[in-house]
């Protein structure tokens, strides 16, 4: 069993899109810390989830996998239901002293689409409200 702290929303921008904007889902701009996992181990480390949509999501971490790695989130609320959404890195590049991975998403389940449209819905000051209701965000790689 995993040790699961409570995400809680660092910091939070505006989520207009830019004026080149391209992609097909608007990915709400927010910086949520995350348990990062590689499929081959046990032990979380830490992330930063920057943006996500039904599209994909960009998190950044310090050793990324290669393009077209396997990549799996998953939300956990405080009644246990877990959401999630499967995909593969689409690209990484250097973001902030650390990689930014870009993530496509291929299968959402349900609840995790649910949980994506309350985020896109909320005004940018409440989507910490969104967040707070998890008890985990785990983000699953390589």
């Amino acid at each position: 069993s995993r040790a699961r702290s409570p995400p809680r929303l660092a910091v939070l921008c505006d989520s207009r899109p830019m004026p080149d904007e391209r992609r097909a889902h608007r990915r709400p701009a927010l910086r949520v810390p995350v348990a990062l996992y590689r499929h081959a181990g046990k032990d979380a480390t830490q992330a930063s989830l920057f943006d996500v949509s039904e599209g994909g999501a960009f998190f950044t971490m310090t050793s990324p996998p290669a393009p077209g790695a396997n990549a799996e989130f998953r939300l956990t609320t405080a009644a246990g239901v877990q959401s999630e959404a499967t995909g593969y890195v689409l690209r990484t590049m250097p973001f902030g002293g650390a990689t930014g991975v870009a993530v496509h998403f291929g299968h959402i389940s349900p609840t995790f689409r649910d949980f994506l449209q309350r985020i896109d819905a909320s005004p940018d000051a409440s989507r910490e409200t969104a967040f707070g209701d998890l008890t985990g965000v785990e983000i699953f790689v390589g």
